[in-house]
């Protein structure tokens, strides 16, 4: 694994700051398996890479050219044309993984970003990974320097399948009324019958258990450590309404770990605007579980939207290993452009977390309640595409189903998608399938080889 020389210039006028096109650059380094060394003196060449705006004036395998405005990125794949890229690729990915893609893009009362306003979306660039394009660039034109390989085992693509516990005890009442309202005519009593006496139910864990052991995969199950209520949701704040330090769901999360699955985190509406509050919720799950929590997914997708980065530093400061709450809460893609583990930049501090970030690439409500704005022919297609692409960049993809979508009776159809998804995933022996705690625990591992041998 030989080291990528890179030139950055320091005097040119760039759009970027130093620390920011080196996150830029180490994260597509880490993506395709080189470790960087930067350098600001011309003198020092020849180099493999260098950033700057004059060709002319460095020796270099592969110019990549400097834009001087943050507002003039690319949002194109790129090649090499004459050991020149098209494009600035550093800028591009810099403004990506920060999420500046999405300033002025119009959001909801709970934050979920107007899809319709996405520049990705309206490109029709929202399914293709554009980071991991750029990496697997770098690693075909420097693949005699033995790059790391991306996943273990000889495969060639990753992917994590991932249940949010949002409602999984049925509030009956509450859900005969939303029968009768869906059903109308078609009502039948027999379904009431069995709602009634709990034999209908959203309580799937032993489902999903069964259909994934079945298949040879292992999911992580994100539990909320604190219990909302009805009122409370009445009034805009969604939180899930159970208890889980009860004897119920402790028996579920030790069922859960007994089996081989991973039990993290399902932070509460709120909690990213408080530390405390968000190591309480650790703790009460962490309780249950009797071991320490490693990963997280935001309730409803809500974070920091103007700045993720902040809540990634509560992550890390609490502890957690990894975070997988980057994703469209309206549509399905790479909402960073980006199909890859990576870690957020604290803009203020110049710093990159420590918490590593697992982008969502998919969740189930994409396929049907916001089935409006996708942008294919049928949710198996739109699944296909996203999977290709994550196959021919080397990428994650991870997938977030909920547990009550199992109950065919108000889900009529979603658990067989996720079963069109699963035979994708189990049947393809070049998936390194696991939970997303491994995953992490293995691309940190890469990491840290990456790192030692950089400069």
């Amino acid at each position: 694994m030989k080291p990528l020389k890179i030139f950055i210039n320091p005097g040119a006028k760039s759009a970027l700051e130093i620390t920011e096109a080196k996150y830029a650059i180490r994260t597509l380094g880490n993506i395709a398996g080189f470790p960087t060394q930067f350098f600001s003196n011309s003198k020092e060449g020849p180099f493999d890479l260098a950033y700057s705006s004059d060709p002319s004036k460095v020796d270099c395998r592969v110019f990549i050219p400097m834009a001087a405005n943050k507002t003039i990125y690319d949002l194109t794949p790129t090649k090499l044309v004459e050991g020149k890229v098209q494009n600035d690729i550093v800028l591009t990915t810099y403004i990506l993984i920060s999420g500046l893609h999405e300033l002025g893009m119009k959001r909801d009362s709970h934050g979920h970003h107007h899809i319709e306003t996405s520049v990705l979306y309206n490109k029709n660039l929202l399914h293709i990974p554009l980071i991991n394009q750029y990496a697997k660039l770098l690693r075909e034109i420097f693949a005699s320097y033995s790059p790391l390989p991306i996943w273990p085992k000889g495969k060639t693509w990753a992917a994590a399948i991932t249940h949010d516990v949002d409602y999984p005890q049925m509030i009956r009442w509450i859900e005969i009324l939303r029968y009768l309202i869906v059903q109308k005519s078609k009502s039948k009593l027999s379904v009431i019958k069995d709602i009634i006496k709990g034999t209908n139910h959203f309580w799937k864990f032993q489902d999903w258990v069964d259909l994934e052991t079945k298949n040879g995969v292992r999911s992580a199950f994100y539990f909320c450590g604190k219990k909302g209520n009805l009122l409370k949701y009445l009034f805009g704040i969604p939180d899930p309404f159970y208890d889980v330090c009860s004897e119920e769901f402790k028996n579920v999360i030790n069922y859960l770990k007994g089996k081989g699955f991973e039990v993290g985190l399902h932070a509460s509406y709120n909690s990213f605007k408080s530390l405390n509050a968000f190591k309480t919720e650790i703790k009460s799950v962490e309780s249950s579980l009797g071991e320490s929590l490693k990963g997280n997914r935001h309730h409803y997708w809500h974070l920091n939207q103007d700045d993720p980065s902040q809540t990634s530093e509560i992550h890390e400061k609490a502890g957690l290993l990894y975070d997988s709450s980057i994703c469209y809460e309206k549509r399905a893609g790479f909402r960073y452009g980006i199909a890859a583990p990576f870690r957020l930049f604290h803009k203020n501090k110049k710093q990159i977390s420590n918490c590593l970030q697992l982008p969502t690439a998919f969740m189930d409500d994409h396929m049907y309640r916001h089935l409006k704005y996708s942008q294919f022919k049928s949710p198996q297609v739109e699944i296909n595409t996203l999977i290709n692409q994550v196959k021919i960049f080397s990428g994650l993809f991870i997938v977030d189903y909920h547990v009550r979508r199992l109950n065919d009776t108000f889900f009529p159809g979603w658990g067989k998608l996720f079963q069109f998804i699963l035979e994708i995933i189990s049947n393809d022996s070049e998936c390194y399938c696991d939970t997303p705690a491994a995953i992490a625990k293995y691309w940190i591992a890469r990491e840290n080889k990456i790192r030692d041998s950089s400069l």
